[in-house]
């Protein structure tokens, strides 16, 4: 089922990064247009329900966690309270996912669900305007998120056991080349390390992060663990990193449904 549903996600959301909405569709499918045009208009991402994600599985509530599992972040509007409203919610802050919820001026609001981000509305021509400008805003301070992004693209499906394979180099006051600055510091693979465990931290918590290994000390066999492994560098740097290349082709020309 997971990769038939990888399958009819990426093409709803034409691949891109994107917002989950959770209402009852009893406010109706023009109220839930509106939400979508704003968001996608001003982020960029998609914005999707589960009613977008058709044949994808018989169990609705597996494809509602997967879907909560990858979104950049939840909109779940409260104004007609249903059951599997709050199941929902539950479900996206308990897997860390950024909840922004939505309430008319006049709905009840339950006191547990008081402390996340709750924008009041009244879904007329006065008050539209107001309610653009707050989607905007707190639509643009999720996804610009950096930890939000690097998330997005590097956080796996099944966390443990995960491995960062990479051979960062030391900084040196002289340069390789004769034009060549001076190295006082590097970025590119600190930074690549960084985003990972910032990545895992953020969704999963410091307790549970992947080992990272000395590429030029690892095992021969590591391309065939059963394992997430995350590569830094080029061949040059990392020697594993050719054999996970020709691993990934390997697959592609044999058709393999494989992740990488």
């Amino acid at each position: 089922m997971t990769d038939r549903f990888r399958d009819m996600l990426a093409h709803v959301t034409g691949g891109r990064r994107y917002c989950f909405v959770v209402m009852s569709f009893n406010e109706g499918d023009a109220f839930f247009e509106r939400i979508r045009s704003i968001i996608t208009d001003e982020t960029g991402i998609a914005c999707i329900s589960a009613e977008d994600i058709k044949g994808a599985s018989d169990d609705i509530r597996e494809k509602v966690h997967y879907a909560i599992d990858n979104a950049s972040f939840v909109l779940a509007d409260l104004s007609s309270l249903r059951p599997n409203l709050f199941y929902e919610i539950g479900y996206s802050v308990a897997r860390g996912r950024p909840v922004i919820l939505l309430a008319k001026d006049d709905a009840d609001v339950p006191t547990d669900l008081l402390g996340l981000e709750l924008i009041r509305y009244q879904d007329n021509a006065r008050r539209r305007p107001q309610l653009e400008r707050d989607l905007r805003l707190w639509s643009n301070v999720h996804v610009s998120s950096n930890v939000s992004l690097t998330r997005a693209m590097i956080v796996p499906r099944d966390p443990a056991p995960s491995i960062i394979l990479a051979s960062p180099k030391f900084p040196t006051l002289k340069g390789q080349y004769t034009q060549h600055p001076e190295e006082k510091t590097t970025y590119g693979d600190y930074l690549g390390i960084r985003g990972i465990f910032s990545a895992y931290a953020s969704v999963f918590g410091e307790h549970l992060a992947p080992e990272l290994l000395s590429a030029s000390h690892a095992a021969e066999g590591l391309p065939d663990w059963d394992a997430s492994v995350f590569l830094i560098g080029s061949s040059k740097v990392n020697r594993h990193t050719d054999a996970f290349l020709h691993l990934v082709q390997a697959c592609q020309r044999s058709s393999e449904n494989v992740v990488f």
